[in-house]
């Protein structure tokens, strides 16, 4: 946000609008990575795991674009690392069995 404050042109409003849609894009773009990686990899992946970690990278950009932060914000960020390294053990266990 405060790139937009101190470098963009114009009014308060259009810089928070050009931040907005910033946001908006950067969602949009990241969702459709996600979604062409989850495609050309379906059958060699841990979809699982692949859909936590999707979880946690869309949640980066999401909250890190945030006009106003919220502390607790990004500790949703760290809670979510739990079931990802959990599912990581697990997968771990099953081939080495």
């Amino acid at each position: 946000g405060s790139f937009y404050y101190d470098y963009w042109e114009g009014s308060k409003i259009d810089k928070l609008k050009a931040l907005q849609l910033t946001h908006y894009l950067s969602v949009i773009i990241v969702i459709l990575i996600l979604f062409v990686l989850m495609i050309k990899n379906l059958k060699t992946m841990n979809l699982k795991l692949f859909l936590l970690g999707s979880l946690k990278v869309y949640l980066c950009f999401f909250l890190h674009f945030i006009q106003l932060p919220f502390e607790y914000l990004f500790f949703v960020l760290t809670v979510i690392s739990m079931p990802i390294m959990l599912e990581i053990m697990k997968s771990r266990g099953q081939k080495d069995m």
